[in-house]
């Protein structure tokens, strides 16, 4: 216990200098969006609940809590005119930014976050009961992209989404993504970088990863089959999991490469606005 504790001391140094550009994102940036219903809960936020009927996207912060980033992705998806409900599910303990001390916990807290997981798969089902055929997706950021991988475990046997899609997710880059994969009709896509360096290459390798290992994440370096998968394994890695590697055309929407730029808006609107609905606008690229 002593090490694991001098390890988080540590990456809790390593991350502040990436850390400092989310709070520099908090204070400086503004982000319009339309809240059209009350909260749902202490930890979620909707926009446009107006469009409940037409599809519901949950969206999983970073282990430090809801911050003006995760917004980022909400007004992305919005200036892309996505029509579907969108909820903010802060499933961290803390909130931004002194939620930033509780990082390594929320890494790492294994069984809390199945907790949490199988409170997004409450909320799934409830959804569905009460809008079948309707799309649902999942987008999980850093340490949100752990539990959304848990979460699409978690579901019921019979219960399929639309897709998931981790940007920069903290599970280990070996890890079976099998079982989530199943779990969803258009697959998983994995948003990766290995710019990354404060976060997805110190902070994993010194606290670990969601899944408790002590190495590159999937958000670093993409996702691969375990040695020991077997040919239908490998096959539904090749069919359902969407490997999107870090490159300069992101730079267009705001993206440098580091872990923040996974939620500017531009580039939200460019490249994942399109992959929940192809038909979506495109012009909010440069806004």
């Amino acid at each position: 216990m002593r090490g694991y504790y001098c390890r988080a001391i540590v990456a809790g140094v390593l991350c502040l200098g990436g850390l400092c550009g989310i709070t520099a994102t908090a204070i400086a940036t503004t982000v319009e969006t339309t809240a059209t219903a009350p909260e749902a809960d202490k930890r979620s936020k909707f926009w446009q609940a107006d469009r409940i009927d037409r599809g519901f996207i949950v969206i999983l912060p970073g282990s430090w809590g809801e911050t003006a980033a995760d917004h980022g992705i909400v007004d992305g998806l919005i200036n892309a005119q996505i029509n579907s409900a969108i909820e903010i599910y802060a499933w961290p303990i803390g909130e931004f930014p002194s939620g930033i001390l509780m990082v390594p916990y929320n890494l790492r807290a294994t069984k809390r976050n199945r907790e949490q997981a199988r409170e997004v798969v409450a909320k799934i089902v409830r959804y569905q009961k009460q809008y079948p055929g309707r799309p649902v997706h999942l987008i999980g950021y850093s340490g949100g992209g752990g539990i959304a991988v848990w979460a699409l475990e978690a579901l019921p046997a019979e219960t399929k989404i639309s897709s998931a899609i981790l940007l920069a997710p903290t599970l280990s880059s070996s890890y079976d993504l099998g079982p989530a994969l199943s779990r969803t009709q258009r697959g998983i896509h994995n948003f990766y970088s290995q710019y990354d360096v404060p976060i997805m290459m110190a902070a994993c390798s010194i606290v670990g990863t969601t899944d408790g290992t002590h190495g590159l994440a999937g958000g670093a370096v993409g996702f691969r089959p375990s040695r020991s998968a077997d040919a239908t394994q490998r096959e539904l890695h090749a069919s359902h999991l969407h490997q999107h590697p870090y490159t300069l055309s992101m730079l267009e929407g705001g993206h440098t490469g580091g872990h923040y730029g996974w939620t500017r808006h531009g580039f939200i609107a460019a490249h994942v606005a399109p992959l929940i609905d192809p038909t979506a606008a495109r012009s909010s690229l440069l806004r």
